[in-house]
């Protein structure tokens, strides 16, 4: 009984060994007590695949790490920055104009297409500080006998999709009329291909602030 109780301890520690943040993938999160709910969110977005419409991915820019609700957040910005954040964005806080980046029309779309690299230019609107971008969809349902769809823009009627949040490492000084370009590719995880992975190749040259880089993220 002893030896049975030994072998039954060891077997336990090890399958409850957890792996490392970096490595985590979507069922891992999904098990996890302290996961959040992005996976819920990332199966609502592909979901959206299955109905026939059109469905428009569009870019925005907007302003937020060492004042959140009143909370110096920058001791987690390193590790935040690098997921996506599904959340509610204040519309008051957008600061450019919107871009178009992807266009997909569910009755020709093909797997391949869902892989994409788009580029993206947005007007500031007013002299800001931008520290994230967001993204959001369009739907058209454009074969009904009356043309209809909704919005999950910042600026459009809450839905339960919310919009996506990529923050920036450091923050953009921005003035009205200067521009941003840029382009954004996703793709699935070659690890877990429920999880995305996205580039973000940021040109920035305005009269107070210069960025060019590039920023890896991935969604789980």
């Amino acid at each position: 009984m002893a030896e049975t109780a030994d072998r039954m301890e060891v077997s336990q520690g090890e399958s409850s060994a957890k792996p490392a943040a970096e490595d985590m993938t979507s069922k891992d999160y999904y098990f996890d007590s302290y996961a959040h709910f992005g996976i819920h969110e990332v199966q609502s977005y592909w979901s959206m695949f299955h109905e026939h419409h059109f469905i428009y991915f569009v870019l925005f820019a907007f302003s937020g790490w060492e004042n959140v609700y009143g909370f110096d957040m920058s001791c987690i910005k390193e590790v935040a920055i690098k997921e996506p954040l599904v959340d509610v964005v204040d519309p008051k806080q957008l600061v450019s104009t919107a871009c178009l980046i992807k266009e997909v029309d569910i009755y020709t779309v093909k797997i391949e297409d869902l892989s994409f690299t788009s580029p993206f230019c947005l007007q500031v609107k007013r002299n800001d500080y931008i520290h994230a971008l967001v993204t959001y969809f369009n739907i058209e349902f454009t074969r009904c006998h009356k043309r209809t769809g909704f919005s999950t823009s910042p600026e459009s009627p809450y839905t339960h999709w919310k919009q996506t949040v990529f923050y920036l490492d450091d923050y953009l000084t921005v003035k009205t009329g200067e521009e941003i370009f840029g382009t954004i590719s996703m793709k699935p995880n070659v690890k877990n291909n429920r999880d995305l992975d996205f580039t973000v190749d940021l040109d920035f040259k305005g009269q107070l602030c210069e960025v060019s880089k590039t920023s890896e993220y991935r969604m789980r």
